[in-house]
């Protein structure tokens, strides 16, 4: 009998649990307590390139955790950041029935928990999702006074909150503020869970640190009751790859040394992009623990601002503008989310045409790639696959991007450059029809 987890010729899924473990599990099977399909049903072969892409470091997250603090603790504790990793992102939104049904119906997000506050900093309600080990908060103000109102009036529907676990909330504040963080709230607990609120290096941005009850999965927020009939969530989208951020001019290095200086993070790219009359400047940060990367850009001040400008203008200054959700199969996801409503940005077909002599492609052909309208780029590590959805912001400013990586820790940059040069061809050709 074929043990029917070697069967080669079977379609298996991936599982992931809350410590980001993974799992090869055969399509007949039921889904385990306290495991969520990362990658739905494909090929063996493609399951386990899959895990070994995305389970690149094979200890338990809380083991992880605990060993960076004990490093830390060893080094002398004062030299070293708390150890940190992420928790949630929050939404402020000004309509949260319309965002939680965008983010399940179109996204295959599943809501899984909920909360209602009130008191002196005011009142809303919010709804914790999650995909893989994705989880969002979607929070709308019910008064005037809770911060999302303000917030909302001022930039619309956007991130206000990258949320950071720590096994002892109140040392990983004390070393941040030694470091020069802003702080937002002391620290404080209730129902067993441990909270800080310390100030982000992005406008309107904060970070909240919590430390959750021992007996609490990876999943607890605080404040939050959990939905007893929860439904499974309906999608592959595994990780934030992650948060693109934009500043104004002259903030792109301050924005990052004030990550570098707080919490350990590390540069991993940097690159000044300039096409045509246009130019940005670039800045990848990650945190210690690799799993909180933000992408920060800054309009070059010696060009025209172009659409980072129109993005600053329309937001009311820097944040967020968007997250990218990482997944295994990209084709796959992208017909899946387009199923779904989803919209994505048109890429020109001159792209594809120039895309052999730019790029050999190591998965997806180039006609899959064209019919879906993804885009591709490599880096010395290899190669990414990437596309960004068509906002339905009102303010056209927080949209999202799906990536898929083989090997590539970069972010795309190629593919400004690809799609420019791509869209002015695209020009060039309408004039001289034109003209004829």
């Amino acid at each position: 009998m074929t043990n029917p987890f070697e069967d080669t010729d079977a379609e298996y899924v991936v599982l992931v649990n809350e410590e980001a473990q993974y799992s090869l599990w055969p399509v007949f099977a039921a889904v385990p307590d306290g495991w969520t399909v990362a990658l739905p049903a494909t090929t063996r072969q493609q399951a386990l390139d899959f895990v070994e892409a995305q389970w690149t470091d094979m200890r338990p997250r809380s083991l992880a955790l605990r060993m960076a603090q004990d490093a830390r603790d060893a080094a002398g504790g004062a030299d070293a950041p708390a150890a940190l990793t992420l928790s949630h992102t929050e939404l402020y939104v000004a309509d949260l029935d319309r965002a939680v049904a965008e983010f399940s119906e179109g996204y295959g997000f599943a809501a899984f928990a909920d909360a209602e506050s009130r008191g002196p900093g005011g009142a809303a309600r919010s709804v914790a999702l999650r995909q893989g080990g994705i989880v969002l908060v979607l929070t709308q103000a019910l008064d005037e006074v809770h911060p999302a109102a303000s917030f909302v009036a001022r930039h619309g529907d956007g991130v206000a909150d990258i949320a950071l676990v720590s096994p002892d909330v109140r040392a990983a504040f004390a070393e941040a503020v030694r470091r020069s963080a802003g702080v937002l709230a002391e620290p404080a607990e209730r129902d067993g869970y441990v909270t800080a609120v310390l100030e982000g290096g992005f406008t309107d941005v904060r970070h909240t640190l919590v430390q959750r009850p021992l007996d609490t999965d990876g999943f607890g927020l605080p404040g939050f009751t959990e939905r007893p009939d929860a439904a499974a969530p309906d999608g592959d989208l595994t990780v934030l790859d992650h948060v693109a951020v934009t500043v104004e001019a002259g903030r792109l290095a301050p924005a990052t040394a004030y990550y570098e200086r707080v919490f350990g993070y590390h540069g991993v790219y940097e690159e000044l992009m300039v096409q045509g009359r246009e130019a940005m400047d670039s800045r990848a940060v990650r945190s210690p623990a690799g799993d909180v990367t933000f992408t920060v850009l800054a309009p070059s001040a010696d060009h025209d601002p172009g659409h980072i400008g129109d993005f600053l203008e329309r937001h009311g200054g820097g944040g967020v503008h968007h997250l990218a959700f990482a997944t295994g199969d990209i084709i796959g996801s992208v017909a899946r989310l387009r199923a779904s409503g989803v919209e994505f940005l048109p890429t020109p077909d001159r792209y594809y045409d120039a895309m052999s002599e730019r790029i050999q492609l190591l998965r997806h052909t180039p006609e899959a790639l064209r019919a879906a309208r993804i885009l591709a780029d490599e880096d010395h590590d290899g190669q990414l696959y990437q596309i960004f959805t068509r906002s339905t912001h009102p303010r056209r400013t927080l949209f999202f991007e799906i990536i898929e990586r083989a090997g590539a820790d970069s972010f795309g940059g190629g593919n400004v450059r690809a799609l420019y040069e791509a869209v002015q061809a695209e020009k060039a050709a309408s004039l001289v029809g034109s003209a004829r």
